[in-house]
């Protein structure tokens, strides 16, 4: 059975670098035989490997967003029980504690509501929370974040650079650059978004006082502006004692998380004026 295994994994991995290339297949593909688990498409250019009929069945937005869901759920309860196991689970039974954590795993990205006082968890519990929350909900949901599928394509994209291939794929399927350009423009527009946010909130709110004597403010904010960004409405309890100007910033934030980064960054770049040419190509280093 290994041997059996190896080769038709050595024939579907030929058969992919043949379809991206568009060079003559095998002996296997010039005599029409479909290769193991895979369906050719002839029809004139490049070869177009397509999944098995089951797979097709369901479309790949729909695998995307439950696999990272998924992901983002178990992580998020396991993080959640190992952070917390010495500190607000410690009175907790080993049920209990296990549903906490998958609850406030999942009301991280979407609901916003909790089962324990927030402000009695570690700093590491509650940056976990912000990655969840600056994560979100998945796309066509109310909810805010930069949504899962825009993380499940960016991390296809470092894995597709990491294995030094040209497209990005992920499930039998090939991601248009259009796409991937998008996904990287919103964790760009958000990063920034969230960044300036936590800067101008920490500012007005604590700007006036040294580093040792703020104490625990600064992830306060942090936890703050994230969840206002991803319209999860957890709170460490701060937002009472916040000032007019500082509740405006959250306000506004919650406002950009709510309708999307870029669509509000394509609104308003849609306001200026483009002229009708393109500028000579450069390469420059990154990495």
């Amino acid at each position: 059975m290994v041997p059996v295994a190896l080769s038709r994994g050595l024939r579907l991995l030929q058969c992919r670098r043949l379809a991206q290339s568009g060079q003559p297949g095998p002996l296997s593909l010039q005599r029409g035989r479909e290769p193991h688990g895979l369906r050719v498409d002839r029809r004139g250019g490049p070869r177009v490997l397509h999944p098995p009929g089951a797979a097709q069945a369901v479309s790949l937005q729909t695998r995307l967003v439950l696999v990272v869901t998924a992901a983002l759920v178990v992580s998020g309860a396991l993080g959640f029980y190992v952070f917390e196991s010495r500190n607000a689970l410690r009175d907790e039974s080993a049920g209990g504690a296990l549903l906490i954590s998958l609850f406030q795993a999942v009301t991280s990205r979407t609901a916003g509501f909790n089962t324990i006082d927030l402000s009695r968890l570690t700093n590491a519990t509650l940056f976990m929370m912000i990655l969840l929350m600056f994560v979100g909900a998945s796309p066509g949901s109310t909810g805010g974040g930069i949504k899962t599928s825009t993380l499940g394509v960016l991390v296809a994209m470092a894995r597709s650079r990491i294995r030094g291939e040209e497209g990005v794929h992920i499930f039998y399927r090939s991601v248009p650059s259009a796409t991937v350009a998008k996904a990287l423009s919103v964790l760009v527009l958000a990063f920034s978004l969230v960044t300036l946010a936590v800067a101008a909130l920490a500012f007005v709110e604590i700007g006036t006082e040294p580093f040792p004597q703020s104490d625990k403010q600064f992830i306060e904010i942090f936890f703050e502006v994230v969840s206002a960004f991803g319209t999860v409405g957890l709170s460490t309890g701060i937002t009472p004692r916040l000032s007019v100007l500082g509740k405006l910033i959250l306000v506004l934030v919650m406002l950009v998380g709510r309708v999307g980064p870029l669509t509000v960054a394509s609104a308003v770049g849609r306001l200026q004026a483009r002229g009708k040419f393109r500028y000579a190509e450069e390469n420059v280093m990154v990495g």
